[in-house]
């Protein structure tokens, strides 16, 4: 498989127009520095935390659910209206985020529009500037939009929809010293981190192969070998006309409390999946791009210097 780091990309993609302003960096200072002194910073980029950001007695929900999807089992036989990439775009991970939700073990249904909370593009515009100087890669890499829709629209669609229900904002470890915006998207890229499915998948010997199937349970058991035997669920997509299945996405279940948040037994969802199935290339290519250990590894000690605030 060819190997195309996130480095290469984010000299060749739009990231390398994004620069540190000095009212990021005014900004990321208040963040890790803890409020203190820099709290009229703070206030003067985002408003300062409202009554409804302050840190709640409890989440009014059971876990977080973090929905992965592979572009090459989402787009293999259109039906959806994936947009194509071109020749100039950098190659997509194999795996990226689909959701960030949260959930109760009651309803298979995620909570949706808890608040009023508006989009801030601004606000995380931020949050990209702070994680490209760090780690130099580019989050939206993590969570791209295939279907048409991406960068601030499918954020702001995500955020207003879920993202105000799951944000990180229950007592301790994790109370937010910044904007629960702020805090849903950071979370969503270290839970992605802590769970790098495609090394996992290909330390098993699993990769992608459009012409050749593969067992589902030696697939589940694999991640699930990977994740330290935590129950995932996983969802096909089955051609009406070939018959052929595919993955489409697996799920993680995390837990609300820890630093980095536990994964937890999911509660069964409706099986999609037969035994047999396919692990489909993106677009017929081989050339997913893999995030380095050490990109992962800058990224989770990013995402652990909020959390342990």
């Amino acid at each position: 498989m060819q190997l195309h780091y996130l480095l290469a990309i984010a000299a060749t993609c739009c990231v390398a127009q994004l620069v540190p302003t000095a009212e990021s960096q005014l900004f990321g200072s208040a963040l890790l520095g803890g409020l203190g002194e820099r709290q009229d910073v703070r206030e003067s980029i985002v408003g300062g935390i409202s009554g409804d950001d302050k840190p709640q007695d409890g989440p009014n929900y059971d876990y977080i659910l973090l929905r992965l999807q592979t572009r090459g089992g989402l787009c293999f036989n259109g039906t959806y209206n994936c947009t194509k990439l071109s020749k100039n775009d950098p190659p997509p991970l194999q795996w990226t985020i689909q959701g960030f939700w949260a959930m109760n073990f009651s309803s298979s249904e995620p909570a949706v529009r808890c608040d009023n909370d508006p989009y801030n593009a601004t606000l995380v515009d931020l949050l990209r500037e702070m994680v490209l100087n760090e780690t130099r890669l580019d989050v939206y890499t993590l969570w791209p939009g295939y279907l048409g829709v991406d960068g601030h629209a499918l954020w702001k669609h995500e955020w207003e929809t879920y993202g105000s229900c799951a944000s990180p904002r229950p007592k301790p470890p994790i109370v937010p010293l910044f904007p629960p915006e702020f805090a849903y998207f950071l979370f969503s890229f270290g839970a992605y981190g802590d769970n790098n499915i495609t090394q996992i998948l290909e330390k098993g010997g699993i990769m992608p192969d459009d012409n050749k199937a593969l067992q589902l349970s030696n697939f589940m058991g694999t991640i699930e070998k990977g994740v330290n035997s935590t129950k995932i669920n996983v969802v096909c997509q089955t051609d009406a006309k070939t018959k052929k299945t595919v993955l489409q996405e697996v799920h993680l279940c995390l837990g609300l409390e820890g630093s980095p948040l536990p994964l937890v037994p999911c509660p069964k969802i409706p099986n999609t999946c037969p035994e047999s199935v396919y692990y489909m290339t993106i677009d017929g290519s081989s050339g997913a791009a893999l995030l380095p250990n050490f990109v992962l590894a800058m990224l989770a000690a990013f995402v652990a210097r909020f959390m342990t605030n």
